[in-house]
């Protein structure tokens, strides 16, 4: 494929994702503004506990081989997918007894007992992944977004009705969970019609070690990482409980809903550089063009919500939930060095250098984790909160083995970035002082050179073929 046929995919894909993450914003917002009141902080801080807890297990059950199939391609036909399947299944299988066995421990420690039934019945549904995981797998590498784009958009619908007509019925955190199983089912059987995917029993030792090797790298570096998510769950609800939990998990719901558009590129990363990832001159301009779209794409929306955040989370999620904006800059620091130092992580799995992507995630989940361990005991939410700033130490670590084989050009995605931190914190200060946050991010985007360069972006985005 030509560079500009490659671009044109890229963009054409990339805008259905954008599109569909956008309709998903306010889908989620809406849906989870109604969920929380109907359902409480301590019901729905539960559900984010066992939906964090299942999402890690998951991920270990699938073991990278949704990102290895991705990266064959399809040169090795309809062996890979059908190993795929047969290994999740059996995984999944294992995994579902063994978490349903171990519920009652996990609701002991979190002295929170209304979870043990809700995750069994989530974890009975992971053998779902076996189905789904090929199905997607096949759209993503042949850049099929749009059918990605309307399967995740319908899931997702489906999600929220389910969901909200429980809720409203009283059911409290079933509501939820039974929504996730709907959107679980739709998802997979969606991906098996549009990719035509026939799932079948098939082993190969040999097939099976090389693609083990690739999605075990992939999977512990990824679940390292993931580790993230078990910190809320493991060390907030014990120490500040189940409505510390809801608090974080509608800061990392906001966080991920207004980085719709930068999530909608990094999605498409790893398929676009994987396919280019042996001519390194394509690479290098990729990669730095990306740095700075990547900001782009999601300052606006997070500068913008930080200007109507305490008036927005007062109104829409009630008075109870005001500790969210006590969480919500420091979450998005962090998710703008994790939006630019995404290229740096996709190109390293599409090269296959996952031990370098093990060593920072080992860094990163240690500083996170370590610091949240040694303050939220003490501090509570603002102990999380100093986590996320102790993480962003780790990103040196990621930059250190791609830097040997490009040159990063990261001035203008860093001054954006920068002249956006402040007007984060402006609803830790009363009207008018609060406003004078927003004077960095004006002076620099209203200056003659910043200005050509959003537009000249902006041109590029736009220019479909």
């Amino acid at each position: 494929m030509s560079d500009e046929g490659l671009r044109s995919r890229i963009l054409e894909g990339g805008a259905f994702l954008a599109v569909r993450k956008a309709i998903g914003i306010a889908v989620s917002l809406g849906g989870m503004l109604l969920l929380t009141r109907w359902i409480g902080a301590h019901q729905y801080g539960t559900f984010a506990t066992i939906s964090g807890i299942w999402i890690y297990v998951s991920d270990l059950c699938i073991n990278g081989m949704n990102a290895c199939l991705i990266r064959e391609g399809e040169s090795g036909g309809r062996k890979p997918l059908d190993l795929a399947f047969t290994s999740i299944l059996a995984a999944s299988g294992a995994a579902a007894a063994l978490g349903a066995a171990l519920s009652p421990l996990i609701g002991d420690w979190l002295r929170n007992p209304d979870l043990v039934w809700p995750f069994a019945a989530m974890l009975a549904a992971l053998p779902l992944n076996a189905l789904q995981i090929p199905a997607m797998a096949v759209l993503e590498r042949e850049l099929r977004f749009r059918q990605i784009a309307l399967i995740e958009m319908n899931a997702q619908l489906l999600y929220y009705g389910v969901a909200l007509g429980l809720a409203a019925s009283g059911f409290g955190v079933w509501a939820p969970v039974a929504g996730c199983l709907a959107q679980g089912a739709a998802t997979t059987a969606l991906g098996l019609f549009h990719s035509k995917y026939r799932p079948a029993f098939h082993w190969d030792a040999a097939l099976f070690a090389r693609m083990f090797r690739y999605g075990f790298g992939h999977t512990v570096s990824s679940r390292i990482m993931g580790l993230r998510s078990l910190v809320a769950p493991l060390l907030v609800g014990r120490f500040v409980g189940p409505e510390g939990v809801a608090f974080v998990a509608l800061g990392v719901r906001l966080v991920e809903s207004l980085g719709f558009a930068g999530a909608a590129i990094q999605r498409i990363t790893f398929a676009v550089l994987a396919k280019i990832r042996q001519e390194p001159a394509r690479v290098e301009s990729a990669m730095n063009q990306a740095l700075l779209a990547q900001v782009l794409a999601i300052a606006p929306f997070f500068a913008g919500f930080s200007a109507v955040a305490p008036w927005a989370i007062s109104v829409f999620f009630g008075s109870d939930w005001t500790d969210v904006l006590r969480l919500y800059p420091y979450m998005t620091i962090v998710c703008f060095a994790a939006s630019i130092f995404s290229v740096h992580v996709n190109i390293l799995y599409a090269l296959g250098r996952n031990a370098a992507v093990i060593r920072f995630h080992l860094l990163h989940i240690a500083l996170f984790a370590g610091t949240a361990a040694a303050l939220v005991p003490i501090a509570g939410l603002m102990g999380y909160a100093a986590a996320e700033l102790a993480s962003l130490l780790s990103y040196a670590a990621v930059h250190t083995p791609v830097s040997r084989l490009y040159r990063m050009r990261y001035a203008n995605a860093f001054l954006f970035a920068a002249a956006c931190v402040p007007c984060l914190f402006s609803s830790y200060l009363p009207l008018p002082w609060g406003a004078l946050l927003f004077a960095p991010l004006l002076l620099l985007v209203t200056a003659p050179s910043p200005r050509r360069e959003l537009l000249r972006m902006g041109m590029q985005a736009f220019k479909f073929r």
